[in-house]
């Protein structure tokens, strides 16, 4: 019950694929073919990953779980590779300060409000805590009182991508 897709397959695979194949899941290689040295984005959509893979090289992450154990993930993923981090709408920000310790190389974070909510008042105001992320995208709308927040808890961003209710805000 613990599968995860992979992109960046070969060419005669498609784009997105089930990993590890098993029940009701195909493997479309004519031979043989180890995806962990190749993959680079990988999306987990369970809370526990059951796979002795190890993915050396992920460049992108996407957790969509509630509930992810980083010590089993970091047992089947280089977190070093990684530059981007996709955050599903049920992540939690201890989650988030977790994996930024193991993965000093994130500059890009992409999350829902709802998540981000989280993040935001899970600090104190005036607090540089993700001085790393140069590219930030919140997928909905941001309120006004959060904007001073950001600047705080992001003061090194290049790319910000989000959604304002009023255009003065801006």
């Amino acid at each position: 019950n613990s599968c995860a897709r992979l992109f960046s397959v070969p060419h005669f695979s498609p784009k997105v694929d089930w990993y590890p194949p098993g029940d009701g899941f195909s493997n479309y290689s004519l031979t043989p073919y180890s995806f962990n040295d190749d993959c680079t984005e990988l999306r987990v959509y369970f809370s526990e990953v059951v796979t002795s893979s190890f993915f050396k090289h992920i460049q992108t992450l996407s957790l969509e779980c509630a509930k992810n154990n980083i010590d089993q993930l970091q047992n089947n993923i280089n977190f070093l590779s990684i530059n981007n981090l996709k955050l599903g709408p049920s992540i939690q920000y201890i989650l988030l300060d977790q994996i930024f310790q193991i993965a000093p190389n994130i500059s890009q974070l992409s999350m829902t409000r709802r998540t981000f909510a989280q993040i935001l008042d899970s600090h104190p105001n005036n607090v540089k805590v993700y001085e790393q992320i140069t590219k930030l995208i919140v997928k909905d709308i941001v309120l006004d009182t959060d904007i001073n927040k950001i600047c705080y808890m992001f003061p090194k961003l290049q790319h910000i991508s989000l959604s304002l209710r009023e255009p003065e805000n801006v």
